[in-house]
């Protein structure tokens, strides 16, 4: 292969901590590339900062301006990146003008040979070719990952090899991770928890979940574990969890407590609940409220706690206005 191909790029690693050195980089033209301050006139952008003073401020303004559910936590890949680009022969023959830098390459399979860059004096000497290879270039990413996820993308002209930058939001709109079984008739069933009743005609009634996991923002939250951890706090006698419906973020917990003694400040234990879920299990297991009491949890007649009953009852104390949705998932919000 010569110098003559294109090259597209994708990297899919770029956390909080490193937005904010990449935007300088894109914005200002500072880093560790070849800039040529006199050449940055001539970039093009297509996806700007709109307004904002910087590249994270951009990110998370389209993240919740798109309402789109995503993981706080600090490795969380919030941006993918894409690098579109070539070698300097086929610029050429696009017609660009380039010139020699007066170095060499001093790795990989061109070493020892000059290193070219754009020779440009103004931006009537950038052909229509250049341009119509970026733009399809810029549309086709665009419609690939949705236009609206696009933070930012441009043309830079002011290093050794013209290029474009995109980046954007990697957005899924679902997740589906799928653990196929096989019953006694060969058939294949895809095992998600749900109980199912086979009626007379050979059609199946939904019943209910076996399993208790919800999601709430984009993390699977298991109550069962959120549960044993609660009663590891000496005050907590037992807990049960139920989820909250909620637009925004999906479910939002809900944290049932039976206390040894109301002779206690209520306070001060809200803050070791919080601080140990946030520690132990991350924030999307916080609880949206609590619901307290001195008395045991309700059981059923086999001894175990009757989830169902509680499920009811933030039903029917949403439904009668004793708990509104506000007061239910308030306290998640106010984390916001």
């Amino acid at each position: 292969m010569d110098k003559d191909y294109q090259v597209l790029r994708f990297e899919n690693k770029i956390k909080p901590k490193d937005i904010g050195g990449l935007g300088v980089e894109l914005d200002a033209r500072k880093g560790s590339g070849n800039y040529d301050k006199e050449r940055t006139q001539f970039n093009i952008e297509y996806v700007g900062l709109d307004g904002h003073t910087n590249l994270k401020s951009k990110v998370y303004d389209t993240i919740y301006t798109n309402k789109i559910h995503f993981n706080k936590g600090d490795n969380t890949n919030l941006l993918n990146g894409c690098i579109v680009t070539s070698g300097p022969d086929f610029f050429k023959k696009l017609g660009l003008p380039m010139k020699d830098t007066g170095r060499t390459y001093i790795e990989g399979k061109h070493i020892g040979e000059p290193i070219y860059c754009p020779d440009l004096k103004s931006k009537d000497d950038i052909p229509e070719q250049v341009y119509k290879y970026f733009n399809e270039s810029f549309n086709f990413l665009s419609n690939f990952v949705g236009k609206e996820n696009v933070v930012y993308a441009a043309i830079h002209l002011d290093e050794d090899t013209p290029h474009m930058h995109f980046y954007f939001l990697p957005v899924v709109n679902s997740v589906q991770r799928k653990v196929f079984e096989t019953d006694e008739t060969g058939k294949r069933w895809c095992n998600i928890g749900d109980i199912l009743e086979e009626l007379p005609s050979g059609e199946y009634k939904y019943v209910g979940r076996k399993k208790r996991n919800f999601v709430s923002e984009v993390d699977n939250v298991y109550p069962e574990e959120l549960e044993d951890l609660l009663v590891t706090i000496p005050e907590i006698r037992e807990a049960v969890v139920t989820p909250i419906s909620d637009e925004m973020l999906q479910y939002v917990p809900r944290y049932h407590i039976s206390l040894y003694t109301d002779q206690i400040d209520i306070t001060a234990l809200e803050k070791r609940i919080t601080d140990l879920v946030m520690l132990k299990l991350g924030p999307s297991w916080l609880p949206g409220s609590f619901d307290y009491s001195v008395e045991p949890l309700k059981r059923m007649a086999n001894s175990k706690v009757d989830i169902t009953y509680y499920m009811e009852k933030d039903r029917q104390d949403m439904e009668e206005q004793r708990l509104t949705h506000e007061q239910a998932v308030g306290l998640r919000l106010r984390r916001k």
